[in-house]
């Protein structure tokens, strides 16, 4: 019995002490993970890495590479994300005490492009009116990407067809200038901005309206681009208006009496002829099939009549008088022997001509006074040695201008050394001295040329040139006595005043 006890006992303080013996705790072992990050086998810097169960976060070094010590070992799920790359991600085993090496190959991505900014129209304001027919558009574009930008530019009036309103396209600027609109026109524009990607946007509609058509009463001749062209203004500096644009001499225009159209004289069909257009917007007519021909006359000599019907004009020895639209053509005179018409005027006042006379020498003339109605010429400004041009009436057909080379300088070449405009009587006598010089104030050096009356018979036009070279020639205005030289259009001659 006590041997049971014993036993029993034995097993109760074995039971207790093993109840007394603490658990086991395993210890905890580290490892590295570390690795590079790649797309197309380029290193790829500044890539966030992140991982799962998290760790530290961090970017890649400019070489791509990435290290996170100390980290218990374990399966780890790492991802990398960047701009230009499509989120990757990578599962690796770290152990413990030792470094784990990975490479991660990234995928590249373009990233995603947005449309260009709404373009905004600057100038001119909307609505703006009373414009110049010649416009500088400007606009502001912008781009979220910052990609470079390229702009059509739309351009349209309520008549237009839309297909062709395109003005511009491919500017990389955000101005345009736009030349020759049409007077008292609306117009509407619009801007469309296209980025590299082919995305767009396009600006709201915008309008403006131009000036008014003016009352161009002032023709002249320019050379400023590059051929002899037809020009005309209100007498202002700010409007003036190219008349006609062709591969050819355009000269010596002179306007319809009443209605705005100018004639000239061109040889853009090989001879000198006559033609007509509207002062705006026009398209040419010729009106003469026998050319302005003679003695030192290239388009020079031809008039119209006081009513605007008829142009005469010189055929060698013959003057002509035709109708405007080119039909009854007939001879209405001829010039003494030997001699060819060349300038002239036509007056209301007894239905009288002026007109000068030219031998082979261009010094060689003299001025007559011509009456179709008693078939009648009359000696008004005799030949002197230096040369004499440009005769035209005053208004009431009581005087006449003209120009003389008061040097009497004989150049075979056509040089005038000090030509001066003189105004003379129509009762005048041939030896008569009765020339008033109204040059008194041109500049020594110069020459004054071609000279008209004024529309109201105050003022005289004409042209101002260098002795030593015609082509620096201005269009100036002066009084009846000479008084008062004002410049009016530089690079400019012929001039011709409604």
């Amino acid at each position: 019995m006590q041997r049971i006890l014993f036993f029993t006992l034995w097993l109760s303080i074995l039971s207790w002490l093993s109840a007394c013996t603490e658990d086991t705790i395993a210890p905890i072992t580290l490892g590295t993970l570390e690795g590079i990050v790649t797309a197309d086998d380029l290193p790829l810097p500044n890539v966030n890495i992140t991982t799962q169960p998290a760790t530290n976060q961090l970017l890649t070094d400019s070489a791509g590479r990435f290290s996170i010590a100390g980290i218990p070992a374990d399966t780890y799920t790492i991802t990398v994300r960047g701009e230009g790359i499509r989120t990757t991600s990578l599962t690796a085993l770290v152990t413990s005490d030792s470094a784990t090496e990975v490479t991660i190959r990234a995928e590249l991505t373009e990233l995603e492009n947005r449309a260009p900014n709404t373009p905004v129209l600057v100038s001119p304001q909307n609505e703006a009116s009373d414009l110049s027919r010649t416009l500088t558009l400007t606009w502001q574009g912008a781009d979220p990407d910052e990609d470079s930008l390229h702009y059509e530019v739309r351009l349209f009036t309520s008549q237009s067809n839309l297909r062709q309103s395109v003005v511009a396209q491919n500017l990389a600027d955000t101005a345009l200038v736009v030349r020759d609109l049409q007077f008292a026109t609306t117009y509407f524009w619009q801007v469309i901005a296209t980025d590299p990607n082919g995305l767009s946007s396009q600006s709201e509609v915008g309008s403006f309206t131009i000036q008014p058509i003016p009352n161009l009463r002032i023709a002249w001749v320019s050379n400023t681009s590059g051929n002899a062209e037809i020009y005309a203004s209100d007498g202002s500096d700010t409007t003036i208006v190219q008349v006609t644009n062709q591969p050819a001499r355009d000269v010596q225009p002179q306007l319809h009496p009443r209605l705005s159209q100018v004639a000239f004289a061109s040889n853009v069909q090989g001879e000198t002829q006559l033609f007509m257009t509207p002062l705006i917007d026009g398209t040419p007519t010729q009106v003469t099939q026998v050319p302005l021909a003679g003695f030192h006359n290239i388009g020079t000599g031809y008039t119209w009549s006081p009513d605007g019907g008829q142009l005469a004009y010189a055929h060698y020895h013959e003057l002509y008088r035709i109708n405007a639209n080119g039909s009854g053509l007939t001879v209405v005179t001829q010039a003494p022997v030997n001699r060819h018409f060349r300038e002239m005027d036509w007056t209301a006042v007894g239905n009288q001509f002026v007109l000068q006379t030219i031998g082979t020498r261009i010094y060689d003339a003299e001025i007559y006074l011509y009456s179709p109605a008693e078939d009648s010429m009359r000696l008004l400004v005799a030949n002197h040695p230096g040369q004499l041009h440009g005769p035209s009436f005053s208004v009431d057909g009581q005087e006449v201008l003209f120009t003389y080379d008061a040097s009497e300088f004989q150049s075979l070449e056509g040089r005038q050394l000090d030509s001066r405009i003189y105004r003379v009587p129509t009762t005048a006598s041939p030896d008569s001295i009765e020339w008033m010089d109204v040059s008194v104030n041109k500049p020594a050096g110069t020459n004054d040329l071609r000279p008209r009356y004024s529309p109201d018979g105050a003022k005289i036009i004409f042209e101002n040139a260098p002795n030593d070279d015609p082509r620096a020639a201005s269009v100036w205005v002066m009084d009846l006595n000479g008084d008062n030289r004002q410049l009016l259009y530089q690079h400019a001659q012929m001039p011709d005043w409604r």
